[in-house]
């Protein structure tokens, strides 16, 4: 009897499997004939997806699967530093950007990092798997250095990306990190301002750059007194009392770790007046966050980097007095360390001169940079997220963006398209300024 009963549920356990098999295959049937057979696979085979290294897959994967069915697009992002999570844009577009998941067949778009030296990593290649993507890069430097190139200028690298975020004059989306917006700066303390005691300081530890400003910084040297305390163009030793700030727990230097050395930085740069900054790229609109940390130590920028500089200078932004001094104002080398030797000077009335670039702060918000309309024309007011989530919806990945075309290159080639005489700026025949 109870071996019967055994049966007879048996046979009722196998009629409802029955049963409910029919009705839902036909549902997974009609769902997989709307959806490509790159999400079927990933669906059946969830539990050992390979990588791009053919290594079998964590199930990272598995909460996007269901994303994407939904209709929302998967964008690669595993080495950027954008932030991850879902993203929405207009009509009802939804992304969402991973950092964990790098399955091909599941991604719609990838950035791919173009700040990366040609001959220290493989190529990216189009295949079967990523043929369907739009592939973006993005660099915050230029490409060319005097020792090697950067991915976002190498041609070949570059062929196969769609769109691109850089600094060159044929960039989708504007290199800077932030759109025009309101901006205001807070009012420094006197005090701060009182205790500065000493003249110009340079500070950099990445030496070989596209601007040659170490070159700049020993032809200044002959006309003023520049104190440089980074590994480049050394001559003087951070402040004991300080030292520590530069230095992680087992005394390298954190400024070429590229680890967060602001705190030293705005202590030497809270006892200087001047700061000789010549930014390693000089782009139109690449603002380097050097430039505000000076302003925010009170130090007065001695300023060679954006050519558009004015339209970035918080005070002429402001409507006051410039809160930078710009080098390519000037005609020569002399004329600039004739100027800043006596703004320098242990008077009263340059000091009241001196107060006059701290002016801007503590104003009412205003659009900052100065001139922004071409930036916002290029983005239609989007962030780079959601331009990037437009352009995975509706891009084209037969698009190619092409190398990044160079900006001014060295500080002597800028100067020299902005009609000055290089003589004067130190380039003389025994020590020459190559034009490249």
């Amino acid at each position: 009897m109870r071996r019967k009963l055994f049966t007879k549920n048996r046979v009722k356990t196998i009629a409802i499997a029955l049963l409910v098999s029919c009705m839902i295959l036909p549902l997974f049937r009609s769902h997989f004939q709307n959806h490509p057979t790159d999400t079927k696979a990933l669906l059946l085979s969830s539990a050992t997806r390979p990588t791009r290294d053919n290594k079998t897959y964590d199930p990272e994967c598995s909460p996007l699967l269901q994303l994407r069915l939904e209709g929302v697009k998967i964008i690669d992002c595993a080495n950027c530093a954008e932030k991850e999570g879902e993203i929405k844009i207009g009509g009802g577009k939804r992304c969402f950007l991973s950092k964990s998941c790098s399955d091909e067949r599941l991604m719609d778009s990838t950035i791919w990092d173009g700040r990366n030296l040609i001959g220290s990593f493989p190529f990216a290649r189009r295949d079967a798997a990523n043929k369907h993507q739009i592939w973006f890069t993005r660099a915050t430097e230029t490409h060319a250095l005097p020792y090697a190139h950067r991915a976002i200028g190498d041609a070949a690298w570059m062929a196969p990306m769609n769109y691109a975020r850089h600094f060159g004059v044929n960039t989708d989306f504007p290199g800077f990190s932030q759109l025009p917006r309101k901006k205001s700066w807070p009012k420094l303390k006197r005090s701060l301002l009182d205790k500065k005691t000493e003249g110009i300081v340079y500070m950099a530890s990445n030496c070989q750059v596209q601007s040659e400003r170490d070159d700049f910084v020993l032809r200044a040297s002959y006309f003023m007194d520049v104190a440089s305390v980074g590994s480049c163009v050394h001559n003087t030793d951070i402040p004991v009392r300080i030292k520590h700030l530069e230095e992680d727990a087992d005394g390298n230097s954190l400024r070429q770790q590229w680890k967060n050395y602001g705190p030293a930085a705005h202590e030497i740069l809270s006892i200087y007046r001047f700061r000789l900054l010549i930014i390693s790229t000089i782009c139109i609109d690449y603002w380097a966050e050097k430039v505000e940390q000076t302003l925010r130590a009170g130090a007065i920028p001695i300023y060679l980097g954006l050519p558009n500089s004015h339209d970035w200078d918080p005070g002429i932004v402001a409507g006051v007095h410039p809160a930078m001094i710009h080098v390519q104002d000037f005609d020569s080398l002399a004329e600039l360390a004739d100027f800043v030797n006596k703004l320098g000077a242990d008077t009263e009335s340059a000091r009241v001169r001196r107060h006059r670039y701290h002016e801007y702060q503590g104003k009412e918000p205003v659009m900052f940079p100065r001139h922004g309309e071409h930036l916002l024309n290029l983005t239609g007011g989007a962030s780079w997220e959601e331009f990037v989530c437009q352009r995975t919806h509706d891009g084209d990945p037969n698009r190619s963006i092409g190398e990044q075309l160079p900006c001014s290159g060295t500080w002597w080639n800028y100067l020299k398209t902005i009609g000055k005489n290089l003589t004067l700026w130190g380039c003389t025949i025994t020590s020459p300024c190559p034009l490249r």
